[in-house]
């Protein structure tokens, strides 16, 4: 059995390290851009990594203690000025969602227009984010709908936050405060200063539920708590990736790299058994905790509209499969093909519809297919922060007086020193995914068995290439990429440590010396 796990586990560091590589080629073109426009910036913040991730290796547990404190306190502060400095409208889906629940919390849905209700029926999975806005809505009683920007707004910085909150929780518990305070340097560049922080969308609101699932497992696991205690952790871990995957279906592929993880731990489990109750006992709770979720947001959506009329209007997967493989669009999102959808009537004619189109671009297609693919992974994962643009952020922001106007200059693509902000985004970006194959590297040629219930990096790489194949099957969009992003940032700290404190040539060393 343990040469069957270590078997289990080499295959998929191996196909983890080949899709990092990918990643990597696909940003090379933004570090050829960023060396050619802004070289002198790209050194800087290379040497300010550096120096600073050197200063926290040398600092002993007190000083540590002081400074994660700090940087908790600076990150909470960067996103009041990043709320201050950029409360916008709320784009496209964001602002339809919120629109509904605004009306539906006043009890006026009279007063939507058609295509509101229409569109609630067409994507049932927004009816969650719906339902919980509503609640909120009906309980604060804002004035009008202006007045629920702001709201959005604070709620989305609540939710990124916490998400911030657990990444640094579960690597301290796991790693250690020295990697802890370490992982700030990326979580700052690649959540804070997300453009996803400050819209209030499916992605936000699950963003937090993978990184605190996980920490409530390892709490779990704790043998110096009593048995009650561990059992009410398990149960957090459960509510916490239900109301995860509830808000955001991708959510359900970091489910799925949780359990390929077990099952590849009980392949070396000395009591299998209680691998099995674990598993079981989770998926138990799991599915229960959605399946209440789910009835509620359907028994909302149900009293606006009939279960018949949403069963008869809602768009089925194979439309989101047809429009990723649109060559047009690059598989990305394309109005053309919602309309399409859209005025067929009946849900069984929309899904026929749909898998015909799939048959016809396939074939269209043919060989070109794997180019296609290549554009969508480019298109959706090449860039650091995942926002539309790339940079920082792109919607229309309300504020203009004189520190807003500062504020802006920096966080905004339109402000003149965005390229400061953009720079360090994309040079981290890529410097966690050069730590993650590096790291890889040594586990597959130095691996040794860990006594861990899960193996929170196995999960993160087992996550990449589901989230791989999603993007590749699905509708491509950068959003279902950066739901990972704590689980990422996670390993990179677990092999940054394995890097730095054992280092790889001891590493070979030791494995030398196992095998003789």
């Amino acid at each position: 059995m343990k040469a069957l796990y270590k078997i289990l586990v080499k295959i998929y560091l191996c196909m983890a390290i080949i899709s990092i590589i990918y990643i990597l080629y696909l940003v090379k073109d933004n570090l050829i851009i960023l060396a050619k426009s802004h070289l002198g910036l790209l050194v800087i913040d290379a040497i300010v990594i550096l120096v600073f991730v050197n200063l926290l290796l040398k600092m002993n547990n007190k000083l540590l203690k002081i400074c994660s404190v700090l940087f908790m306190i600076g990150v909470f502060v960067l996103y009041f000025i990043y709320k201050y400095g950029c409360i916008s409208t709320l784009g496209a889906d964001a602002y339809v969602v919120n629109y509904i629940a605004f009306f539906l919390s006043r009890n006026e849905l009279q007063k939507c227009e058609p295509f509101y209700i229409e569109y609630i029926c067409h994507y049932t999975n927004n009816s969650p984010l719906v339902l919980q806005l509503s609640w909120l809505y009906r309980f604060l009683k804002p004035t009008d709908l202006f007045d629920t920007y702001d709201i959005a707004c604070t709620i989305s910085v609540f939710f990124s936050a916490l998400a911030c909150l657990f990444t640094y929780k579960l690597i301290k518990k796991k790693i250690g405060m020295k990697y802890a305070c370490i992982s700030l340097a990326l979580i700052i560049p690649l959540i804070v200063l997300s453009e996803a922080t400050i819209v209030l969308y499916t992605d936000i609101v699950a963003l937090w539920t993978i990184p605190a699932t996980l920490y409530f497992l390892e709490t779990s696991d704790d043998r110096s708590k009593c048995r009650i205690i561990r059992m009410m952790y398990a149960m957090f871990s459960a509510l916490t990736i239900a109301y995860g995957v509830w808000n955001k279906p991708q959510v359900a592929v970091i489910l799925v790299a949780m359990i390929l993880s077990w099952m590849v731990q009980s392949t070396r489990a000395s009591f299998i058994k209680n691998y099995i109750r674990k598993i079981m006992f989770f998926l138990f709770f799991c599915s229960l905790f959605l399946c209440v979720m789910k009835n509620a947001s359907n028994s909302m959506l149900y009293s606006i509209v009939t279960k018949e009329y949403v069963d008869s209007t809602k768009i089925p997967m194979e439309h989101f499969i047809a429009m990723g493989l649109n060559s047009e669009s690059g598989g990305a999102y394309n109005g053309n093909d919602v309309s399409e959808t859209m005025n067929i009537q009946g849900y069984a004619e929309k899904k026929e519809f749909n898998k015909r189109k799939i048959d016809n671009r396939i074939n269209e297609l043919g060989i070109g297919i794997i180019k296609h693919l290549h554009n969508k992974y480019k298109y959706t994962i090449s860039y650091g922060n995942m926002t539309s643009t790339g940079l920082i952020f792109k919607e229309k922001s309300l504020n203009n007086n004189m520190v807003q106007r500062v504020v802006k200059s920096y966080l905004l693509d339109t402000g003149e020193n965005y390229y400061v902000l953009m720079v360090l985004i994309q040079l981290t970006y890529m410097l966690m995914l050069l730590i993650l194959l590096v790291g890889a590297f040594v586990s597959i040629i130095c691996f040794q068995n860990n006594d861990t219930i899960i193996d929170i990096s196995g999960v993160a790489l087992i996550s990449i290439i589901g989230l791989m194949l999603f993007i590749a099957l699905f509708e491509s969009n950068k959003r279902y990429f950066f739901i990972g992003m704590p689980l990422y940032i996670y390993t990179s700290m677990e092999y940054l440590k394995l890097i730095i404190e054992k280092g790889i040539g001891k590493h070979l060393a030791d494995s030398s010396m196992n095998k003789v």
